[in-house]
């Protein structure tokens, strides 16, 4: 299975000591040492830059999106395309205004067009979907990685 990685991710990973951080950054490590089959978008690179910019920290922007892109390889981030924010547009009219960001519906819809229908993240506003199943880091660390929170 082919899992989509969603920004939380890599931002728990990388930021201050959280319950999440650990679980995060063991399934990273589990991504880089090829156990598990992950894609994620340009948006999400988008979103972590932007999140590191606002925070002053450019550094750390340059150094985690790069670290994304090596960990996945360039291959396992797609492109967000004009259809994929028209589709982003159109499953905000369906699922309503307070189910989903416009990014989280971009997100959606590249995930639509590559065929996934696993995210790994810690946002549980996507059980709201239907066609998606969610995947919590804590959890998948503990079952793949043996590791435990």
């Amino acid at each position: 299975m082919t899992l989509f990685l969603d920004t939380n991710v890599p931002l728990y990973a990388a930021g201050r000591e959280h319950e999440l951080r650990e679980p995060c950054r063991r399934v990273l490590e589990m991504v880089a040492d090829g156990v598990l089959d992950v894609m994620s978008d340009a948006e999400v690179l988008q979103e972590l830059l932007y999140i590191y910019w606002r925070r002053g920290e450019g550094f750390r922007a340059r150094s985690l999106v790069k670290g994304i892109v090596e960990i996945l390889g360039a291959d396992r981030v797609a492109a967000v395309e004009a259809r994929d924010v028209v589709r982003a547009s159109e499953l905000l009219a369906e699922l309503g205004p307070l189910v989903l960001s416009p990014r989280d519906c971009i997100h959606l819809a590249v995930m639509e067009r590559e065929g996934v229908r696993e995210i790994l993240s810690v946002d549980g506003d996507f059980d709201r979907v239907d066609w998606v199943v969610r995947v919590e880091p804590q959890a998948l660390a503990r079952e793949v990685g043996g590791g435990g929170d």
